[in-house]
């Protein structure tokens, strides 16, 4: 796993952008750092490993030329009023290998299956048959949960995958949609991840009610679970879903995540069920 830290630095007298350096500061940093690209305004995006000599040099560089520093969140965003500090974006890069040797991964959809979706009070999925895509199993634009078909569901049910379990959407319209749509999920949910986490207040949130994110720069997330108490909640499981609702907004837009096994990730590729994996951590 390669952790990388993305910096977006801009040159001129920019108001809105961060960091932003004086024009002779900024022809500096190109000069130290020509191998990557400039794009228009002017800025330079630079792409280096988190925490290794490089990435310190560009920090360091930008507090001498600007008196800014990084902030070292994805979540909450850095308002745009904020002026000292800017803000690092944090990409998980994983190889094929440890893809294919994590026991358990994190899965999201890849394609799209309704354009909205609500999440009731009740927590069951609402959408519009206008809205629903011909994809056997993909998400929604504004929640990233996984739905799918019911041909899907009786197919992955005939699995007999363990811990699986599907509850119904409600699909709005003056006729029924051509199949009944499911939203993917597990009979019982994981135990609290061992991550530090972050509300969009800044603040450590109350797991199972709101909207949260890592404590930490980067996407994916790197999930963390204590192996005992899986074991002791789940056993072997092929599906379940965190306890935590992820992401910022209402609640209707706060989901679990949806944590699959191994024989799991392997169905749904040899069917072309495309989903993007990132493996988690059992401790």
């Amino acid at each position: 796993m390669k952790e990388i830290a993305k910096f977006n630095i801009w040159g001129g007298h920019s108001s809105f952008f961060r960091p932003t350096l004086k024009e002779e500061a900024f022809e500096e940093c190109v000069k130290r750092w020509p191998k990557f690209p400039q794009g228009g305004g002017p800025n330079l995006k630079i792409e280096v490993e988190y925490d290794s000599p490089i990435f310190h040099e560009i920090v360091q560089f930008i507090r001498e030329s600007s008196g800014q520093e990084p902030y070292l969140k994805r979540f909450p965003s850095l308002p745009r009023e904020e002026k000292d500090q800017y803000q690092i974006r944090g990409e998980r890069k994983f190889t094929k290998s440890e893809l294919d040797e994590a026991t358990h991964l994190l899965a999201f959809p890849v394609n799209y299956i309704s354009k909205y979706t609500a999440r009731l009070p009740n927590g069951q999925i609402q959408l519009a048959r206008r809205d629903i895509k011909s994809k056997p199993l993909g998400k929604s634009m504004t929640i990233g949960t996984c739905l799918c078909t019911d041909t899907v569901k009786n197919e992955m049910e005939a699995e007999g995958f363990k811990n699986l379990s599907f509850t119904e959407v409600d699909v709005k319209g003056k006729l029924p949609p051509k199949e009944p749509l499911w939203e993917i999920g597990g009979e019982q949910a994981l135990p609290k991840v061992l991550n530090p986490l972050v509300n969009e207040e800044g603040k450590t949130p109350d797991h199972s009610v709101n909207g949260c994110w890592v404590d930490d720069i980067f996407f994916p997330p790197l999930l963390e679970f204590n192996e005992s108490e899986v074991v002791a909640r789940l056993g072997e499981f092929d599906v379940a879903s965190t306890s935590e609702r992820w992401c910022s907004g209402t609640f209707e837009k706060r989901s679990p995540f949806l944590i699959c096994s191994q024989r799991f990730r392997q169905w749904c590729t040899s069917r072309k069920y495309k989903m993007n994996y990132f493996p988690v951590s059992l401790k």
